[in-house]
């Protein structure tokens, strides 16, 4: 299905210069499928066919929730929060957002724990020749 389809007012909106616009000119003859994680939150982000977004998105977050699709490291997630505070979610998938929400917050926490000290104490730098 189509974005247009799903959010047939797509069609009637005004041609305006900005990069929002070229964006949605761009997205809105697209099948949902062909969409990339970082249409989906652009799609989150701008509240376009929300519903249908919030699958794709989960989709996309089960196996990396801190995914970085555009701007910064779970900022699709961060996108789905936001728009999952508007929209109304089933059971289920207000479960699976919970879930992606514990696997995020426990890859930040072994980072801050692990990763980061590593970082800190070693001396590696790349060598430039």
């Amino acid at each position: 299905m189509r974005l247009s389809e799903l959010e047939p007012g797509l069609l009637d909106l005004p041609h305006f210069e900005s990069g929002v616009a070229r964006r949605l000119g761009r997205l809105r003859e697209r099948e949902v499928e062909e969409l990339t994680a970082a249409d989906i939150a652009f799609c989150l982000r701008q509240s376009i066919a929300v519903q249908f977004m919030v699958d794709r998105a989960i989709h996309f977050l089960a196996d990396a929730p801190l995914l970085q699709v555009e701007l910064f490291p779970g900022d699709l997630l961060v996108s789905l929060l936001a728009a999952a505070e508007s929209a109304t979610l089933s059971e289920t998938q207000r479960s699976e957002v919970w879930d992606i929400c514990a696997s995020a917050k426990a890859g930040a926490e072994s980072i801050a724990q692990h990763v980061l000290p590593a970082i800190r104490a070693s001396s590696f730098s790349p060598t430039v020749d």
